[in-house]
């Protein structure tokens, strides 16, 4: 794990940052997760960031490229082991910056946005459901899918990795876009 000059993490596909769990992070409703990444490889799970524990009832979130290159948003449904995934119809071919967003509101009639470079992408797999996200104790891992297996390490380069506890409005995500690295 480097950090230069240049401010990014430089992640190696073998290591990763972990962030204990914390009550800032049980987001039931609404969540929004952004970041810069730049991947070394293609055609491979690579984790951007997740809150996935060790047991099939401790999964919150997962936000990630898979292995077709696409953007996918999973989350655990409050009370159940049911998985939530949202999955963009755009692929990442390339290992150039991607600015990558993903905004649920579980409350909304569209309730989950993906964007890839400020673009909204049409989703590919939508499992719409008005349930909640489960708030677990697992905690945040940042370049790993998760935490039981530690698979899918992210092989390239993360920044301005965040996580808001609301949706993110269409503005509000260009202008983090245009901002830029």
């Amino acid at each position: 794990l480097t950090h230069p000059d240049n401010g990014w993490l430089n992640l190696d596909g073998s290591e990763y940052v972990y962030c204990a769990d914390n009550s800032v992070l049980d987001i039931e409703e609404a969540i929004s997760i952004e970041a810069w990444i730049k991947r070394d490889r293609t055609d491979v799970n690579d984790g951007i960031i997740n809150k996935r524990g060790n047991s099939s009832t401790a999964n919150s979130f997962c936000f990630y490229v898979d292995s077709n290159d696409t953007l996918r948003f999973e989350y655990g449904s409050t009370g159940t082991n049911n998985y939530n995934i949202y999955t963009a119809a755009n692929a990442i071919t390339d290992t150039n910056w991607h600015h990558v967003v993903v905004v649920l509101n579980v409350s909304a009639t569209t309730r989950a946005v993906l964007y890839l470079d400020n673009v909204d992408t049409a989703l590919a797999v939508d499992q719409s459901t008005t349930n909640n996200i489960a708030v677990t104790t697992s905690n945040v891992l940042i370049g790993v899918l998760n935490e039981s297996s530690l698979a899918a390490y992210f092989k390239g380069s993360l920044d301005e990795v965040r996580i808001y506890n609301r949706a993110l409005s269409e503005p509000e995500v260009t202008k983090n876009y245009n901002h830029g690295l």
